[in-house]
């Protein structure tokens, strides 16, 4: 789908234009919530990712 069938698709959806520009928290505020819920990130990271050859 090209940008400006998202675009309408959206509109159509929710009634208006999507944002430009994605909401983002302030630092403290993630810095707060990490505090409060570690590893709420390490949902992305797989074991596959750290994959260390065997003992040789």
């Amino acid at each position: 789908m090209s940008l400006e069938e998202v675009m309408e698709d959206m509109r159509l959806m929710t009634g208006s234009r999507p944002k430009r520009v994605s909401d983002k928290r302030p630092e403290k505020v993630k810095q707060t919530l990490e505090t409060l819920f570690p590893g709420t990130q390490l949902h992305t990271i797989r074991p596959d990712d750290y994959d260390v050859p065997k003992g040789s």
